[in-house]
């Protein structure tokens, strides 16, 4: 969890360290039930229960292995958390207030290295001594626990500012100082303060009477709130404070222009993602000698070339030039704050660079042309969608464009076939009038009838693609009124009466007791009803009938003519609406 260096080993250790926490601490209940259960009435420490519980039962070799191991373990605990302390007072607190004296910043040699070492041992001397004070102070009147959930609460000051920080744009550097300090001040007077009165530190009164004699500035009871237990009463009082401080100082208080870009970096993280020229706003002059000479002094030459030829061939950039790039400046800084942290790193990196100030002003460029970069990108995914639209419809077209020229071309082949019988027989007939002069007259009327009823044919022919070429452009309007369906149909049958007589055929009309008017073009139905009614005729058997009935549907009226003749091949339906379209029929 600790050393990290990819940001997937989180993915795992968000996980992994709870379970180990959890398993550690599972074994606590047996034993503190045990203890409860042993120990009935007896001045036996909780902390020491594990080491009691052998030497209650005479387990002298065990007692010496519990010893031993609880000693091994504090032993390494000491030497692990009085390293990590040392490390985070040097590198944290001691290196930048060195560092920020120019006398000091200016050594950028191999004593350095030797200083940090020096003032790391040093750290290290006075943390052992003041717990030692402590310990023989004020630790031995306090159980190994409430040591542990103090510590928690001191902690936990920390949580305002980073959850405010990483939430809120609005979070600003001087609420979260306050903030903290607020809390801490609290946490102490509350939680700490109490523990140096049993050593007679601090006079007994604090608790009874309240600081100064002020009976609200009791630690146990603050501001006169009680029924709590003190590390409740601490941590809410301490956060409540906390997070006052934080969120009221913050809006009274004016934002750097490092801060305002800060927040939009931390709050917006899925924005910035991958935008990997935005990982810090960085405007000054760097050399890539000092810059190089800077990191040799605190990992090494070898190690320094290393990471830095690397990152340079990762980003595709060039060493040769003497200014350094600013993602160079940027990575170095990263890997000094692994060394002497980040103030430190940061001051350090500032030791070798011009770097000049980032205005208001600039920042609020920045982000506004990334909002605007943002906003283009947005309009231009919309306008690629809209072409892509655009392209299918056009495809679209094109292939009904295809399918009409196909139409057209089947379309000419019809008319032109149908045109071509009527001319043929013209022609043909016409010439043997002409050839043969002596043809009896009977025979000459013949032909000559013949020839007038083909091109009769022919000119209904003409009129009709006339007629149907009008209404695929819209020259032609249907002439639209209201038109008495009963009576239409019942002239339709009375036309082709004679006809169906001849093939002794019965004309049978069903329609309902009722007037039916619609608006539609009457000539064009009257014509649809003749071509039926004809149709049926002509294909019908003799002695059939021929039904026309009328149905209606809500708003829709349906007529059908219905015969009882061969029928239209299935295969042949979706070809019944292609124009000149017709079925070869075979008696």
């Amino acid at each position: 969890m600790t050393e990290n260096i990819q940001e997937k080993h989180i993915d795992k250790a968000v996980w992994v360290f709870p379970l180990y926490l959890l398993l550690i601490n599972i074994f606590v209940l047996p034993i503190a039930l045990a203890g409860k259960l042993i120990f009935i009435d007896q001045a036996v420490d909780a902390d020491t229960y594990v080491l009691a519980f052998p030497l209650h039962f005479n387990a002298s070799a065990l007692s010496l292995f519990v010893y031993i191991g609880g000693f091994s373990a504090a032993t390494s605990m000491i030497i692990v958390e009085t390293i990590a302390l040392s490390t985070m007072a040097c590198n944290n607190l001691v290196m930048p207030i060195l560092l920020s004296l120019k006398q000091f910043k200016t050594e950028r040699n191999n004593h350095l290295s030797k200083n940090i070492i020096l003032i790391r041992r040093i750290s290290i001397f006075i943390i052992l001594a003041l717990a030692y004070i402590y310990d023989k102070t004020v630790a031995q009147h306090l159980a190994l626990v409430s040591i542990g959930l103090v510590s928690f609460v001191a902690v936990a000051q920390f949580a305002p500012a980073v959850i405010g920080g990483i939430y809120w744009k609005g979070a600003s550097k001087t609420g979260a100082i306050v903030g903290i300090i607020v809390g801490f001040i609290i946490w102490f007077f509350t939680l700490v303060v109490p523990t140096l009165i049993s050593p007679g530190i601090l006079p007994s009164s604090i608790m009874s009477e309240g600081l100064f004699g002020i009976s609200f500035l009791k630690p146990f009871s603050l501001l006169g709130h009680q029924g709590m237990d003190s590390i409740a009463h601490a941590t809410f009082w301490s956060l409540f404070a906390n997070v006052g401080s934080f969120v009221f100082f913050s809006l009274y208080s004016k934002q750097t222009a490092q801060e305002i870009y800060q927040a939009d970096i931390f709050v917006d993280i899925a924005k910035h993602a991958n935008d990997s020229e935005r990982e810090s706003i960085w405007k000054g002059i760097a050399y890539f000698p000092d810059l190089k000479s800077l990191l040799k002094t605190f990992i090494g030459e070898e190690r320094s070339t290393r990471l830095l030829t690397n990152f340079a061939n990762k980003h595709k950039i060039s060493l040769e030039d003497r200014r350094a790039d600013p993602r160079l400046v940027t990575f170095s800084e990263k890997i000094l704050s692994g060394v002497i942290g980040s103030a430190s790193a940061r001051i350090m990196v500032g030791s070798i660079t011009k770097e000049e100030e980032l205005k208001i002003d600039e920042v609020l460029n920045i982000l506004r042309e990334s909002q605007q970069i943002i906003e283009l990108n947005k309009e231009l995914k919309k306008k690629s969608n809209e072409l892509q639209k655009a392209s299918n419809q056009l495809i679209l077209i094109n292939e009904q464009l295809k399918n009409m020229d196909r139409n057209k071309d089947e379309f000419l082949y019809t008319v032109t076939h149908e045109i071509r019988t009527p001319i043929t027989s013209i022609r043909a007939m016409s010439e043997i009038v002409h050839d043969h002069q002596d043809m009896p007259e009977d025979q000459k009327q013949h032909f000559l009838s013949s020839i007038i009823k083909e091109t009769e044919r022919l000119s209904r022919l003409i009129s009709q693609v006339l007629t149907l070429e009008k209404y695929e452009s819209g020259k032609q309007k249907l002439n639209l009124s209201s038109v008495h369906l009963n009576q239409l149909i019942q002239d339709t049958i009375n036309a082709v009466k004679t006809l169906a007589a001849e093939k002794n055929l019965n004309i049978k009309l069903k329609i309902p007791n009722s007037m039916f008017i619609a608006k539609c073009d009457e000539d064009l139905i009257l014509q649809v009803m003749n071509n039926l009614l004809a149709n049926a005729i002509k294909f019908s058997n003799t002695n059939q009938d021929i039904i026309v009935s009328l149905n209606t549907n809500y708003n829709e009226i349906e007529i059908a003519v219905q015969d009882f003749g061969k029928g239209i091949d299935p295969l042949l339906h979706k070809s019944i609406f292609d124009k000149f379209f017709k079925q070869k029929i075979k008696r």
